[in-house]
């Protein structure tokens, strides 16, 4: 018997458009981060869902809500563990400012250290810790279903690192798209896990879904 989950990032936000760090800061959509969640709604209006979970941040929850407006009724619950990585200082600011003013810390973020310190915030190691156990229990206590998960980039990155994904030769494991579409599938026999999609984009146009080709 399997689990099989459906992977959702939530859409884009004033803080993506910006490139500002936002961990556990809560910002909501933008107009087009409503219309990729729409969008991505559209596309999976007819999977069959029996449950969901989001992180309990608007711009995840949102995302979720838009999901779930074609699938009344199906049980859905908000989740701290889902929530992206906590960046405690480092939230807030821009790319280019953290430059200026933590160099080291962000040329630690653009690798796979994982014992990297954040003031104030979790260490990598912590943060996946939380999303392995976090999807681990949601697996075994649920075969058979089929569920839905909203979440953030950071989550979705350390999950595809918990599937034993592959560091690509840069160093960093590209962040899936706003509102983009990931499946993987849990066997509660063999209690092994597996990737069954990875960051789908879909086209507006066609609705047919585009893997970006560098992971």
């Amino acid at each position: 018997m399997f689990t099989d989950f459906i992977l959702v990032r939530h859409g884009e936000t004033p803080y993506n458009q910006a490139h500002i760090i936002q961990g556990w800061i809560d910002i909501p959509l933008n107009e087009n981060g409503h219309q990729q969640a729409e969008k991505t709604a559209e596309i999976l209006q007819n999977e069959p869902i029996d449950e969901a979970w989001y992180s309990d941040l608007q711009r995840a929850a949102d995302t979720a809500k838009a999901v779930l407006k074609y699938h009344p009724g199906v049980p859905a619950f908000p989740c701290k563990q889902f929530r992206e990585w906590h960046l405690g200082l480092l939230q807030n600011y821009s790319y280019d400012e953290l430059q200026i003013l933590h160099p080291e810390l962000v040329k630690m973020l653009q690798t796979e250290t994982m014992e990297l310190p954040v003031p104030s915030g979790e260490s990598r190691s912590e943060f996946q810790q939380r999303i392995n156990q976090a999807f681990q229990e949601l697996a075994e206590r649920s075969p058979g279903k089929r569920i839905l998960i909203v979440t953030h980039g950071g989550v979705l990155v350390r999950f595809y690192r918990f599937l034993g994904g592959e560091i690509p030769p840069e160093g960093k494991i590209p962040i899936p798209g706003n509102a983009s579409v990931s499946r993987a599938r849990y066997d509660n026999e063999t209690k092994k896990w597996s990737l069954v999609a990875w960051d789908q984009i879909y086209s507006p146009r066609t609705g047919s879904a585009v893997t970006p080709p560098s992971l």
